[in-house]
């Protein structure tokens, strides 16, 4: 995997396996750790969902399925709010690797904002 990508710890991902969805009886579900992973990734960083879903060893079609169905249904956004260490921990280190050496600096903010 690239270095791009946002990895949850265990407890994080104990906090938010419990707001997804239930999976429907007879349904094949791919990982949902991947798949977490994969649509953070997509939605914090310069890469298209295919690049995403592949680097996370999913099917495309799945992951914007997924996308699609809990941004709808309100569990992307629940998601988001139980990720958000790993999701400020992710900014910190691309700052870092930018050459930024205070993260919340506004110069820093807007460079990750034009990189989306």
């Amino acid at each position: 995997m690239a270095e791009r990508h946002l990895t949850l710890t265990d407890a994080e991902w104990r906090r938010i396996e419990r707001v997804l969805p239930q999976p429907k009886r007879g349904c094949v579900r791919q990982d949902d750790r991947a798949m977490v992973e994969a649509l953070l990734d997509y939605e914090t960083h310069p890469v298209t969902a295919q690049e995403a879903a592949e680097d996370h060893g999913l099917k495309p079609a799945a992951l914007r399925t997924r996308l699609r169905v809990w941004r709808a249904d309100g569990t992307l956004a629940r998601v988001r709010v139980m990720a958000a260490g790993a999701l400020e921990r992710d900014r910190r280190r691309r700052l870092r690797k930018l050459g930024y050496a205070d993260p919340d600096s506004a110069m820093a903010k807007m460079t990750l904002a034009f990189q989306r």
